[in-house]
């Protein structure tokens, strides 16, 4: 699997999905049980940001008036920093402290794949959203907790998906969601 590659089509997903959300939707609640739409809207396109060398600044309001453009430009930051030179090998700060590229890129994608989900969820949209890829996503993330363990502060314990699940679904209740 090539990271870039991954990461792109992660962003591409999240961007279609973000294209679908109203402002009307922002305040619904999300499987993320303390963030609203706006709020995981928030997350991810902070985090891009974060990994493009431009945090926001606290109480900035990241969305503006285009949220779509908001969220393309934070992407587009994200794919540059992870495509520079020696940025697979160069550290960056995540979350769980700072890691090389290589985790980081696999990381921030499925976080994004991870949102994406939750935001369809929360609005209404299928959650049947890219089966290649949320299959690729899921053995990412079971390789990663086999080799570094789940952190309990960014997932869940793993949830049972119902017989029916699609391929995202079953992603996102090993990512400790209720698909």
């Amino acid at each position: 699997m090539d990271p870039l590659a991954f990461h792109r089509e992660a962003l591409a997903v999240a961007q279609r999905v973000v294209d679908g959300i109203d402002r009307s939707q922002f305040e619904l609640p999300t499987p993320c049980d303390e963030w609203n739409v706006r709020q995981v809207l928030e997350h991810i396109i902070g985090g891009n940001r974060r990994i493009a060398g431009d945090p926001p600044a606290v109480g900035e309001d990241m969305i503006g008036d285009d949220l779509s453009a908001a969220y393309a430009e934070s992407a587009a930051g994200s794919l540059a920093a992870f495509s520079a030179d020696g940025a697979m090998d160069r550290l960056f700060m995540l979350s769980i402290g700072e890691v090389p590229g290589h985790f980081a890129v696999l990381a921030r994608s499925t976080d994004q794949l991870a949102h994406a989900w939750d935001l369809a969820r929360a609005t209404g949209t299928s959650t049947d959203l890219s089966p290649g890829l949320y299959t690729t996503a899921l053995d990412v993330l079971q390789e990663r907790f086999a080799t570094r363990g789940r952190n309990s502060k960014s997932f869940a314990e793993e949830k049972a998906p119902p017989d029916d699940a699609t391929s995202a679904d079953r992603f996102a209740a090993y990512a400790g969601r209720r698909a």
